[in-house]
């Protein structure tokens, strides 16, 4: 069972930063999960949210702000390019593009990494827009699409079946033993999100999960 750093460790630093990122790689999880959006100046940014917010609750718009701007209010705030360039290239990633971002962006944007020492193989490309999906599975052929599915194990399993993939990203709260027993039938890998409970995991993984998504990879270091 593979375990997969949630937005780098979120339970453990900042999610979506380089501190984040480095603070999975540091409890050796097999791949890190991150979000993907796109500024004004179509910089490929790490952040989860269609907005910046703050303490005192004003938000600013991503996609209406160049990332220099958005760094003067989020100094962690990072780019996808920039982050990749500070760790090693035999990481592994599950790149989340949220839906309506620029995907031919996205696309170009990671095969420009490819010169400096990265692979196509090396992200795996997950959301939830099936759209989004069917536009990156032909601009990215050399990597993996991950269906992220939050809700119903039928529709990742058509979703997963219209795209050839074999990946399916699902809420935990909707995973049950039947799911992931016709999963494994299927020939599919079922990664469960956000599961921060060893235990559990480890009775999944009995009946054939293949992957955890997690926001405190320390925890299955500790309960290996």
């Amino acid at each position: 069972m593979k375990i997969i750093g949630h937005r780098g460790a979120k339970g453990l630093s900042s999610e979506n930063t380089l501190s984040s990122i480095n603070k999975a790689l540091h409890h050796h999880v097999d791949l890190v999960e991150l979000d993907l959006r796109v500024t004004k100046d179509d910089q490929v940014i790490l952040h989860h949210d269609k907005f910046l917010k703050l303490e005192n609750g004003k938000r600013y718009l991503i996609k209406d702000y160049p990332l220099a701007k958005l760094m003067e209010i989020k100094p962690d705030l990072i780019s996808l390019t920039s982050a990749l360039n500070k760790i090693s290239k035999d990481t592994r990633f599950i790149l989340e593009v949220k839906p309506r971002e620029d995907t031919a962006l996205i696309a170009a944007t990671i095969k420009k990494l490819v010169p400096s020492g990265w692979h196509e193989h090396s992200f795996i490309i997950g959301s939830k827009s099936q759209n989004s999906l069917r536009q990156l599975d032909k601009l990215l052929p050399g990597s993996k699409m991950a269906i992220i599915e939050p809700w119903f194990g039928l529709r990742a399993y058509l979703r997963a079946k219209e795209l050839k993939s074999n990946l399916i990203v699902m809420n935990q709260r909707n995973i049950w033993y039947g799911l992931i027993k016709a999963s494994r039938f299927a020939g599919l890998e079922l990664y469960a999100y956000t599961l921060n409970n060893p235990r559990k995991a480890k009775l999944w993984q009995k009946w054939g999960l293949s992957g955890v998504i997690t926001d405190f990879p320390d925890l299955y270091e500790q309960s290996k």
